[in-house]
């Protein structure tokens, strides 16, 4: 990571990659109504990956409807 904390740096990506003002990112956020489709879950966990420097499976997304959840399961993966 480029020392950036890493909730700084999820909604950095989620935001650009969902095209939304990262101050729009809440907790409850749904990605599906965020437009996160297949492509832009791979670009997602593709940049996330690359910042953290750690790969996540292609199914990491899945079951996860919120950007708070996302986020949560981020920092379990990482261990933070």
């Amino acid at each position: 990571m480029q020392g950036q904390p890493i909730d700084d740096t999820l909604r950095a990506v989620v935001a650009r990659h969902l095209d939304v003002p990262p101050a729009e990112l809440s907790t409850d956020s749904s990605l599906e109504q965020l437009s996160l489709d297949d492509d832009a879950a791979a670009l997602i966990l593709g940049a996330v990956g690359d910042e953290l420097e750690m790969r996540f499976p292609d199914d990491f997304l899945e079951g996860l409807d919120t950007y708070g959840k996302f986020h949560d399961a981020v920092l379990l993966a990482v261990g933070a």
